[in-house]
């Protein structure tokens, strides 16, 4: 509302002073609104949870707060902002039959937190007086966007837009009004509707302190707009018979909307026209979460600390530390190498540079929990590199007889080349020290203040701008955050265990007030009444985005209970009357669209599926209206669609160029897959240097396959066999390896010999195809071979000719698609037939 009105009255002296009632809060009391402060008191009430002494039976109570933290932190905020304590609510519940177990821990619970924290109390105590016109004033002045304007002197206060009010709003409106400040509510209301527009004034009432005796200027002259129809439907309960002319559009899913509205307004990668576009959802919420992966440089609503690199790391560093030591996955340790603050000083490397390699030998790392067991396991890796893989690597080699000359390079983990892999071990160790640097090994509990002064000085020390150029705007963030890490000083302990989650909620608030997400929430489509010049597209009115949900009540309060607690601390009534009137919010929001919202400039839409939500049908308001539902426009342009995020996949395109990158694809190796299929042959050779596999599904026959060459090559024990074999899968059980082996290792086919084929004059063994196409029977490969050989000199040509014109590498959906290592990217792959791989 307040972006609405200042873009709509820009000139001078016309609304030169609009501001939100969340700036304005959140200027009055910094120090309480601060994430500094929130942060703190989460981790003083996880240990007062932690030590908390429930009874046998109420363990699993206790478990459940302790997994809601964020809203049990959030309900204490609101009551003790609302002026009640431990000794209140206690109170009030204590003498309840129909108290809940997790309602009287609550009690319990606040009680003993306010013996450690002591800002609720300090909160109540501020409330209690109220706050001058001169504090105001001040306060504005510091939060104008014109720092030469100053504002004007004056004891009244106008409030637009509020056709409810929050506890929260009403106790600091009450402490401006008792500081001495006017305060007039200036509201749209028609008396023509009241059974609509009337809920508001359950709000602004004398028993909350307001007046019941309100100024109601005349009804609007004009009438006949769609917004009057709908609202004489309902009140008046007449049929609508003219202005219904109007349509909805149904998308049949998120991804066309995405596809046909949000990308033309929004490019990826590029820049949005300045205030041309505006998007508004009943959905707001879901809809900006999804947008996040595909914008994550651009505000879609929560522009937080971890959107960026920072962010990020220090997240997953906090992660790694937990009730049961030092654990590590692949998800963190992805995102701690993504981030770019892993790095070698030395050789100028950056862990960033080295995620497709990380991900790569990911499944040797299958079963590992603590950061020892990483560790370890990258040890051995390296170990069996030097040991083993070394011999095989020969320089000068190209990507031919790198991909024949070792048995082991088709499978994921042992493709890297043995720096690599030393790097990686590197920024492995690199974590392990950092992490033990930041955690005290031997303790489970540190004081706030030093712990956040070791995470400042982190910062400090591994900061990539000492070795790599950072955009602007990632500067300008280091920055923030220093700012903020040197205000939190605290001599409280909490424990080792809360402080991931608690980092995680810390670098999660908004960084700035003012950025305006991608979509808008429906709530806030009053504000854009004011606006010029936008085209609006309004989604998100199907049968479960209109009438709005209802809000939440505070956790863990039933509503009786809560109702009981609002009839002694009449502010909390507020949320009661709010969902109460929830049909009768979403009715004035519909009619603020349909009339004032130009229809040539605002599209109505909806979507048919998105998330779990199936064949969706039109609001029921949509329907009362009779609005004609069109289907999206098909001939949109598909050139502006985003890449299929859902199965991205980081290739690696090989560093070759004209006729020697050519020259490589027609080894009869490479071109055995060409024949299986054109796609997976481009995915595979053009794409990347060759492929590997990486799944257990595709191991195993890669497994059966060593087994084979080990037994047919060294004279040894079924035993030994199995068991050296099985050193190189140590994700896996004893059980599972023998089981394979059992059906595997014995038998007349061991027995044979494999013949020798020779790539640039040096011998290699036959056995290397069935590595480099696991789980294809043994005929079907030579039928490949047999078909590369007979038609060797024109599938060269086909290939050449594709390459030179830039056709497509069409795909052979079959049975075999489950063998492929791209079946999870390829939109072609046989759907009965794919999925073998996860």
């Amino acid at each position: 509302m307040a972006e609405g009105l200042r873009q709509a009255y820009q000139e001078k002296g016309s609304f030169e002073h609009v501001y939100t009632v969340r700036e304005i809060i959140s200027a009055m009391q910094p120090e309480w609104n601060s994430a500094e402060t929130q942060l703190q008191q989460f981790l003083r009430l996880s240990k007062v949870l932690k030590e908390h002494g429930a009874r046998p039976t109420d363990e699993s109570i206790k478990e459940s707060f302790r997994k809601n933290k964020k809203e049990v932190l959030e309900t204490l905020r609101l009551l003790a902002y609302s002026g009640i304590g431990p000794s209140d609510l206690a109170k009030v519940l204590l003498g309840r039959e129909d108290l809940s177990a997790k309602e009287r821990m609550l009690v319990e619970v606040w009680h003993e937190l306010e013996k450690q924290d002591s800002s609720y109390a300090r909160l109540r105590e501020e409330m209690r007086s109220g706050w001058s016109p001169r504090r105001l004033h001040e306060v504005l002045d510091d939060i104008s966007p014109d720092a030469k304007s100053t504002t004007p002197d004056g004891h009244t206060l106008v409030l637009h837009g509020f056709y409810f009010v929050t506890p929260e709003q009403q106790r600091f409106l009450e402490r401006l009004r008792e500081g001495g400040m006017d305060i007039i509510f200036f509201n749209l209301y028609d008396a023509r509707y009241p059974e609509t527009f009337g809920f508001t004034r359950a709000f602004i009432t004398e028993r909350y302190g307001w007046s019941d005796d309100w100024e109601i200027a005349s009804a609007r002259g004009e009438e006949g707009g769609l917004g009057d129809v709908f609202l004489r439907a309902y009140e008046e309960g007449s049929a609508p018979t003219s202005g219904t002319d109007r349509e909805i559009v149904a998308y049949d899913s998120f991804f066309e909307f995405m596809n046909k509205v949000i990308v033309p307004a929004y490019p990826i990668g590029g820049r949005p026209e300045e205030g041309k576009t505006q998007i508004i959802a009943t959905n707001a919420d879901m809809l900006n979460d999804v947008l996040s992966q595909y914008y994550p440089d651009m505000s879609t609503g929560s522009r937080n600390l971890l959107r960026y690199p920072v962010g990020q790391f220090l997240s997953n560093i906090h992660a790694i530390r937990t009730a049961d030591g030092f654990m590590l996955d692949a998800d963190i340790l992805m995102a701690t190498f993504t981030s770019g603050w892993l790095y070698d000083p030395e050789s100028g490397k950056n862990a960033r540079d080295y995620t497709g390699q990380l991900r790569k030998i990911l499944p040797h790392f299958e079963g590992c929990e603590t950061l020892e067991e990483w560790r370890r396991r990258s040890d051995e890796l390296m170990s069996f590199y030097e040991q083993v893989l070394s011999p095989y690597e020969k320089a000068g080699d190209g990507r031919v007889l790198k991909s024949m000359r070792s048995p082991f390079v088709r499978i994921s983990q042992f493709s890297l080349d043995r720096h690599e892999m030393e790097t990686i071990r590197f920024f492995l160790r690199q974590l392990d020290f950092i992490s033990k640097e930041l955690f005290r090994i031997e303790m489970e509990e540190e004081r706030i203040g030093i712990h956040f002064k070791k995470v400042f000085e982190m910062v400090a020390k591994y900061d990539p701008s000492s070795h790599m150029e950072l955009e602007e705007e990632e500067t300008r963030i280091l920055e923030t955050l220093n700012e903020r890490l040197a205000r939190i000083e605290d001599d409280t302990f909490f424990l080792y265990e809360d402080v991931g989650e608690a980092v995680s909620l810390y670098l999660s608030g908004k960084l700035d007030p003012e950025d305006t997400p991608i979509v808008k929430p429906f709530i806030e489509v009053d504000g854009e009444a004011f606006k010029e010049g936008k085209e609006y597209h309004v989604t998100g009115l199907d049968e479960r985005g209109l009438p709005l949900s209802e809000f939440a009540l505070p956790w863990p309060f039933q509503p009786e209970t809560y109702e009981a607690l609002s009839e002694q601390h009449q502010v909390l009534e507020l949320d009661t009357l709010r969902n109460k009137s929830i049909k009768h919010i979403s009715r004035y929001l519909f009619y603020i669209t349909l009339e004032f919202l130009r229809p040539r400039c605002t599209e109505l839409s909806f979507m048919r599926n998105y998330l779990d939500k199936r064949d969706m049908e039109p609001a029921l308001y949509v329907k009362q209206l009779d609005l004609t539902v069109v289907p999206a426009d098909v001939s949109w342009n598909t050139e502006d669609a985003p890449a299929h995020r859902e199965n991205a996949y980081d290739f690696e395109a090989e560093a070759t160029t004209g006729r020697e990158g050519f020259e490589g694809l027609t080894s009869s190796d490479f071109l055995m897959e060409y024949v299986a299929c054109q796609r997976r042959f481009q995915y595979g050779y053009i794409l990347s240097e060759f492929p590997t596999f990486d799944t257990e599904f595709h191991q195993q026959f890669q497994y059966t396959d060593l087994l084979r060459v080990v037994k047919r090559t060294m004279p040894r024990e079924d035993e030994r066999v199995i068991r050296e074999v099985g050193t190189l899968f140590p994700g896996w059980t004893d059980y599972r390896k023998r089981m394979i082996a059992k059906k595997y290792i014995s038998g007349k086919w061991m027995k044979k010999t494999e013949k020798q084929d020779a790539a640039d004059g040096i011998k290699i063994n036959s056995a290397r195809q069935d590595l480099q196409l696991p789980g294809l029977r043994v005929d079907r490969r030579t039928k490949l071979r047999a078909e590369v050989e007979d038609g060797l000199s024109g599938w060269i040509d086909q290939i050449e000719e594709k390459l030179g014109k830039d056709v497509a590498f069409k795909a052979s959906p079959s049975d075999e698609c489950k063998y492929c290592p791209y079946q999870d990217i390829c939109p072609d792959v046989d759907p009965l037939e794919g999925g073998g791989g996860r």
